[in-house]
């Protein structure tokens, strides 16, 4: 999960930059993008959260530091650092207006990934996610990064550089939408195919496997809380091979998922959690899995 957390960062760097690039650097100068990018990565400071303490970073990474009323209470701050920086000869509500857009797109960008954000932290909890993109996706990444490059050539006019930028921006938002058109198709072709078995279906989701948006790893919980995992692709739809995880009714899953480690792991997981107990000679461990990432295999 550190290894992730860095690499989407970087991206959430990118597209802050990017966004600089797009509707400040005229204004602001080149200063724009350095702090645009700073301002995109600000709110995965909470990854700091994983050194002190593993379970305290599950239950708020992505939380209070994504969280809308956080973001808003921060712009005037950063805003007015940026301003400073660039010795008060640019616009302050200019400076605040880059501060904004590049700490809101974070949480928008997060939110259309599987793990999710509390965005309306205080209020709720919730982990909002439409599944539509994966954490790590170049086709994503590697669009605003050119925007970026070629706003640094300076043989090319301001407008002409712009108008790069505002073209791959508006690339990376129309991949977006298409990861999520492509992740309902991806539970309606799995629903079709339930439905002929008769399954009966509690929870899906279809979650995009690493650097893509056309191959997913459906995830499907009946009413007794058994889970079929399969992969599917919707550039070639075939028939999903589903494997079964049967739901363990031993004693101890239920005591582990009682505690408050395992309160907060099913929570996390979005409820698609299963369990392997394992004897040993010195007692019995149980070994919770969150069903929505990972290979599928018997």
């Amino acid at each position: 999960m550190k290894g992730n957390s860095t690499l989407d960062s970087l991206t959430q760097g990118i597209l802050g930059a990017a966004i600089a690039e797009v509707g400040f650097r005229e204004r602001l100068g080149p200063k724009a993008i350095a702090f645009g990018a700073l301002c995109g990565l600000l709110p995965d400071f909470d990854i700091v959260l994983n050194f002190y303490d593993p379970w305290a970073y599950i239950l708020h990474h992505r939380g209070f530091s994504h969280a809308l009323i956080t973001l808003i209470l921060l712009t005037p701050i950063l805003g007015w650092l940026g301003y400073r920086w660039a010795k008060k000869k640019t616009s302050y509500l200019t400076w605040m207006h880059l501060t904004f857009w590049a700490l809101i797109t974070h949480p928008l960008l997060d939110i259309c990934t599987s793990y999710g954000t509390q965005f309306w932290w205080p209020i709720s909890n919730a982990r909002l996610s439409l599944d539509a993109i994966a954490i790590i996706d170049l086709f994503y990444t590697v669009p605003l990064l050119a925007a970026i490059l070629v706003g640094c050539i300076p043989y090319l006019s301001l407008r002409a550089r712009r108008y790069f930028a505002c073209s791959m921006f508006l690339f990376t938002l129309a991949y977006l939408c298409t990861g999520y058109a492509n992740q309902e198709e991806a539970k309606n072709l799995a629903l079709e195919q339930l439905q002929l078995d008769k399954t009966s279906i509690r929870n899906i989701r279809a979650n995009p496997s690493l650097f893509n948006i056309w191959v997913w790893r459906v995830v499907v919980q009946d009413q007794d809380e058994n889970i079929k995992v399969g992969m599917v692709s919707t550039w070639n739809p075939q028939m999903i091979q589903f494997y079964n995880i049967p739901n363990s009714q031993h004693p101890l899953v239920e005591k582990a998922l009682a505690t408050e480690k395992g309160t907060i792991f099913h929570w996390f997981a979005s409820g698609l959690v299963t369990a392997d107990v394992v004897e040993h000679r010195y007692g019995t461990k149980v070994f919770l899995r969150d069903q929505r990432y990972g290979l599928v295999s018997n």
